[in-house]
C-alpha cells in the first residue's frame, strides 16, 4: 500500500516530465493542471499559461536545447571540451532521473524504487534531480552565450564592439525588464 502510494505520487509528479519538456525547461509539475486533464496549463499558477499556451513562447523554448548542446560545437580547447563533457554527462544522466516514471526510462526509476532500500524517499523525481539537470543545462547554455558574445565582439573592431555590445545588451535587458513588468 505504501509502495503503491509512493508510485502514484511519482506518476503524478512525472506526468509532464518528458525529455522534450525537460530539455525545453518546461517540465515543472506545478505548471500543469490536474492529472485527469490532458497536459493543460494549471490555471491557478501565475504564469504557466503564458509559457505553455503561447505559441511564441513554445517556439522560443526550443532554443534552450540548441544553445545547450551547441556548446560542444563551440569549444576550442581541451579544457573547455573536458568541462563541457562533464556537464553534458551530468545533464544527460540527471534527465533520466528527473523524468522519474516518464518513458522511456521510467521503468528503471520504478525498478530502483522497488529494489533499492530507501529510494522511495526520492519519489518526487523532478524536485530531487531536476536541480542537477538544470545546473548542467545552465552551464552549457552559459558557455554557448559566452562563446557567441566573444565571437560577436571579435567580429567588430575591439573598441566599437564593446560600445555596440554594451548598448545592445542594455537595450535587451531593458526590453525584457519592461515586458516582464507590463
Amino acid at each position: 500500500a505504501a509502495t503503491d502510494n509512493n508510485k502514484d505520487w511519482l506518476h503524478d509528479v512525472s506526468r509532464s516530465a518528458s525529455f522534450l519538456n525537460l530539455f525545453r525547461l518546461l517540465g515543472i509539475p506545478d505548471w500543469y493542471g490536474s492529472p485527469d486533464v490532458v497536459i493543460k496549463a494549471n490555471q491557478q499558477h501565475p504564469y504557466a499559461s503564458f509559457y505553455l499556451n503561447n505559441k511564441t513562447m513554445t517556439a522560443i523554448s526550443f532554443i534552450f536545447p540548441l544553445l545547450a548542446f551547441g556548446s560542444f560545437l563551440l569549444a576550442k580547447t581541451k579544457e573547455q571540451k573536458q568541462t563541457l563533457c562533464l556537464f553534458g554527462f551530468i545533464t544527460l544522466l540527471t534527465i533520466v532521473f528527473a523524468a522519474g516514471s516518464h518513458s522511456p526510462f521510467g521503468f528503471f526509476y520504478e525498478f530502483l524504487m522497488d529494489r533499492v532500500p530507501g529510494f522511495f524517499l526520492l519519489r518526487s523525481a523532478f524536485y530531487k534531480f531536476g536541480i542537477f539537470f538544470i545546473l548542467g543545462m545552465l552551464v552549457l547554455i552559459a558557455f554557448t552565450a559566452s562563446a557567441l558574445i566573444e565571437r560577436a565582439i571579435s567580429f567588430l573592431s575591439v573598441q566599437r564592439g564593446k560600445i555596440v555590445f554594451l548598448a545592445v545588451f542594455t537595450f535587451l535587458v531593458l526590453i525584457l525588464w519592461f515586458s516582464y513588468h507590463r
